[in-house]
Parts: structure tokens; sequence; C-alpha cells
């Protein structure tokens, strides 16, 4: 199926809606998609093969975990850390999962632009967290996952799953929706949990 990859990409790389608390607005704005970023994607207008769907599974996990592992660290709330549990685990079981996949199946992931551009994402996003402390933090971190799952959740439903003609790797992106959906319920708890924090789509 000819699905472009470009509106996934600015979906990804476009500034996340994420209010967080007032005296740290600006550590939290993420950059605009940059010239180069959107000749990108027109050149990601193609389908994805199947290595190139795993790479960009496999890059969501490793970014999420990365995060995670962050607010093991600087986390205050029992909801923030519960959900960077949660996250560690279950992301980590999906990318064990995909590469015993890509073994059995003998798929070679490949990078693409998409994937490289949420690695670059979540980069930045690693990066910002790492300037805060304490409750701005964890709302900070609640708020960007649970944006950030609805956008994995977006990408898995109709861009990956489309594309995807393998049946053990459809199987693997329909075994990941429940867990996408589980983390942003539990970053929604949290962040309701924490004064002064709205939801995403609040700001």
């Amino acid at each position: 199926m000819d699905i472009s990859q470009g509106s996934l990409w600015q979906r990804i790389l476009r500034p996340l809606k994420i209010v967080s608390l007032a005296p740290v607005a600006l550590l939290l704005a993420c950059s605009l998609p940059s010239e180069t970023m959107t000749e990108g994607a027109a050149a990601a207008s193609k389908p994805m093969d199947e290595g190139e769907i795993l790479k960009v599974v496999e890059t969501l996990n490793e970014g999420e975990i990365r995060q995670a592992r962050l607010a093991q660290e600087s986390a205050t709330t029992p909801a923030a850390r519960q959900a960077a549990e949660r996250i560690i685990r279950d992301h980590t079981m999906l990318n064990e999962r995909l590469a015993q996949i890509a073994e059995a199946e003998g798929l070679q992931l490949r990078e693409s632009p998409l994937s490289n551009g949420i690695k670059a994402q979540a980069e930045e996003i690693e990066q910002d967290l790492a300037q805060l402390s304490g409750q701005e933090f964890d709302c900070s971190y609640l708020q960007k996952q649970a944006e950030l799952h609805q956008i994995a959740l977006e990408t898995v439903r109709t861009d990956l799953l489309p594309q995807a003609e393998n049946e053990a790797v459809q199987e693997l992106l329909e075994a990941s929706r429940p867990a996408l959906d589980s983390h942003q319920e539990a970053a929604e708890l949290g962040i309701a949990g924490i004064p002064d924090c709205p939801l995403p789509d609040e700001g």
C-alpha cells in the first residue's frame, strides 16, 4: 500500500503541545522542524519495508526507555516513578520480541528519515527533562509521555500497520497497542495528581 511518510514525519517532529509549569516554560520548548527536516520528509514519501518498520518501533521503544530511566532518577511523585517503571518493563519486552522476530524472519533493521527523526526528537526531549527537577520534572515528564504515547499509537495504527506485510510484524504491532494505551493512561492519571499540571490537550 503506497502510504506517504510525510504526514507522519511532520506529526512526530512538530513541537509538542505541552504546557508545563510557568517558571520553566522556555526550557520545555522543542525546536521547530528545520528546512533539512522538511526536505527529509519529502524524501521519505515512499512505502516502508519490514526492516524500516521494525526500526521505527525499536527507536520509539529506546527513546521511551531512556526517558523513563531519567525519570527513575529524578521523579519525586509515586505516579511518575511507577509510570517510568512500567514503561521500561513493557518497552524492553517489546524490543526483545522485536529482535526475536527480526532473527526468525531474516529481517534486517534499517534506518529511515522517520526513525532518525524520532531519535532526534527523543534525544531533545531527554535533554529538556535533564534540566528540570522536583514537581516541574514530574509534570513535564508525564505530559510528554501522555502525548508521545498518543503519537505512537497513531503511528502504529495509521502508518505502520497498513504497510506491514509480514504476519509476525503485524502481530508485534498489534501487541504493542495495549501497552502504549496503558502508558498514556498512566501518564494522564499521574498528571491529575500534580497541582497546576494540565493535560497536554488542555494547554
